[in-house]
């Protein structure tokens, strides 16, 4: 409140105080109902000023910038936290692989890039291969679901993902081109997660399940 307000309110009390001998009571209840919203006026503010001095800082910061500045260390903390998350999904995901591929199927499979012959991997093989996975990452079975319905080469093209084979190994061991594998997973992409995008979009889908 200013000096000159302060002064005119003092102004109008004490005037306020000389009416009482001199104007009737109508002229005293205008003055009065005066008085009462220039006491309210002077109340509202005395706490706004009380309010302002509890939200400034001490040592003269704004407001603002403390803000700003809070809203940086929470969003390295989460930045932190995604690394972190980051780094422990990475391990979960090599530890996965590693065990898989330390399975007598996975050897199995490997064994037969290692000498390809014209007779392809028996049901039992693809079985066994789909079940050690399945145990493994429960998770998985979702993407069973959804390509059931297309072809059970399809899931089989999955799993070899998952178990880490490469592009060029899938079409050996699945008896197809190294282009026709290219085109399935981007068709897989599409018809499962319903996005376009590349086949190695879709890799990184299928590896992120654990």
């Amino acid at each position: 409140m200013t000096k000159w307000r302060y002064a005119f309110y003092m102004i109008f009390v004490a005037f306020s105080l000389v009416s009482l001998f001199f104007f009737d009571r109508n002229v005293l209840a205008g003055e009065l109902a005066l008085y009462i919203l220039f006491t309210l006026l002077l109340l509202r503010k005395l706490w706004k000023g009380e309010h302002a001095k509890k939200e400034t800082p001490t040592d003269g910061t704004p407001i603002s910038s403390i803000l700003t500045h809070a809203n940086v260390h929470y969003a390295e903390i989460d930045l932190n936290e995604q690394k972190l998350w980051l780094k422990k999904r990475e391990q979960i995901m090599k530890d996965e692989a590693a065990k898989l591929q330390q399975t007598a199927v996975y050897k199995r499979f490997v064994s037969f890039l290692n000498n390809p012959s014209k007779t392809l991997l028996a049901d039992a093989d693809w079985e066994e291969l789909i079940a050690n996975l399945e145990c493994a990452i429960p998770n998985f079975r979702i993407v069973r679901f959804e390509t059931e319905q297309i072809s059970k080469d399809c899931y089989r093209l999955c799993v070899l993902i998952r178990y880490g084979f490469k592009p060029s190994e899938i079409a050996l061991i699945m008896g197809k081109t190294t282009s026709f594998i290219t085109k399935t997973r981007q068709f897989l992409l599409h018809k499962i997660y319903q996005v376009s995008g590349t086949a190695q979009e879709f890799d990184v889908r299928l590896l992120d399940i654990f």
